[in-house]
C-alpha cells in the first residue's frame, strides 16, 4: 500500500514511493477537522473522529467514521465510534484491525482506553487500558506482532510537559510492557519509520525555552530484542519548520516538512 496523508482539511493525498508521485483522492465528506484517525486496511481507507472548530476557538468533538474504497474512489459512512476523544495517544493497524488509544476527558482519573475496530463487522471492542501516564501526540511504530509507543505530551499539567517513555503493546495477548526510555530529549510529535523490521525514531518538538518549542533533528534506532537504542545520522543540512508525516518502505524511511520538501533516510548508508 502506498503512503496516505490528510492535510488538515478534507483533502486526502496518496504518495507512491516507486514513482515519487503524489495523487489527490476524493475529498473526505465528513468536513474539515483536526487530529482525525486514519487507518489503511485491505485497500480501503477508514477515517473519522478528531475535532472541528466553529471559528471561535470552540472545539467540537466528533465520533463519525467513514470508509473509502480505492477501487471506485467512493466514501460511505460506517458505524460511529462509541465515543469522542479529547486527547489522542496513538492509532495503528494490526492484523487488519484498527486500534485507537485515547481518553474522553483530560482529568487524571480518566484512563487512556484502547479500542479495536473491525472493518468487517464495523464494530468497536474495548481492550486493556494503557497503564502509564496519559500522553498525546506520541509516535507509534508497528514491528510484526509488537507495537511501540514513544514520547508525547502529558495531557494534564505536568512539568516537564514532554515524555521520553517507551511502551510496548502486544495485541495478541492484550498486554503492555515498559521498555528502555528514548535517550534523546523528551519530546512530542516525534516521527519515525520501520524499515525491513528495523525501528527508527526521532525529530519532533522539545520544550527547552519556557513556552517555546524547539525542533529536533536527531534520529535513533531501537533494537527490540536487546531493548537498547543506538544513535543514527540526523538531518544536518535542513532547518525543520513543521513536520507533516513520516513513513517507512523497503527502500528507506521518508519524512516530510511543510516548507522543506520530502527527505529519505537510507539505513545502509546511514544518511
Amino acid at each position: 500500500m502506498d503512503g496516505l496523508m490528510n492535510v488538515g482539511g478534507t483533502a486526502i493525498l496518496k504518495f507512491t514511493p516507486a514513482s515519487c508521485i503524489w495523487e489527490k483522492l476524493t475529498d473526505f465528506p465528513g468536513g474539515k477537522r483536526c487530529d482525525p484517525v486514519i487507518y489503511v486496511m485491505n485497500d480501503k481507507i477508514y477515517m473519522g473522529l478528531g475535532h472541528t472548530t466553529n471559528g471561535d476557538s470552540l472545539v467540537n468533538l466528533q465520533n463519525d467514521f467513514w470508509e473509502y474504497d480505492l477501487s471506485d474512489r467512493s466514501w460511505r459512512p460506517m458505524s460511529d465510534s462509541p465515543g469522542c476523544y479529547s486527547a489522542l495517544m496513538a492509532s495503528f493497524v494490526y492484523k487488519d484491525k484498527g486500534y485507537l488509544i485515547s481518553t474522553g476527558a483530560m482529568w487524571e482519573e480518566y484512563p487512556m482506553m484502547v479500542q479495536m475496530f473491525d472493518p468487517v463487522s464495523g464494530k468497536w471492542t474495548k481492550k486493556a487500558d494503557f497503564p502509564g501516564e496519559k500522553v498525546s501526540n506520541t509516535l507509534t511504530l508497528v514491528a510484526e506482532d509488537r507495537i511501540f509507543v514513544i514520547g508525547g505530551s502529558f495531557v494534564y499539567g505536568k512539568n516537564p510537559v514532554h515524555s521520553n517513555c517507551l511502551w510496548e503493546y502486544v495485541p495478541d495477548t492484550d498486554t503492555w510492557f515498559r521498555r528502555a526510555d528514548f535517550p534523546g530529549t523528551a519530546r512530542s510529535d516525534m516521527h519515525g519509520f520501520v524499515i525491513s523490521g528495523r525501528l527508527y525514531a526521532g525529530f519532533g518538538y522539545e520544550n527547552m525555552r519556557g513556552d517555546w518549542l524547539d525542533y529536533t533533528r536527531d534520529l535513533w534506532e531501537y533494537l527490540p530484542d536487546r531493548d537498547v537504542w543506538e544513535p543514527r545520522a540526523g538531518i544536518t543540512m535542513w532547518k525543520p519548520d513543521y513536520f507533516t508525516f513520516s513513513a517507512g518502505t523497503d527502500q528507506g524511511g521518508y519524512i516530510g516538512c511543510a516548507k522543506d520538501g520530502l527527505w529519505m533516510y537510507s539505513p545502509e548508508k546511514d544518511k
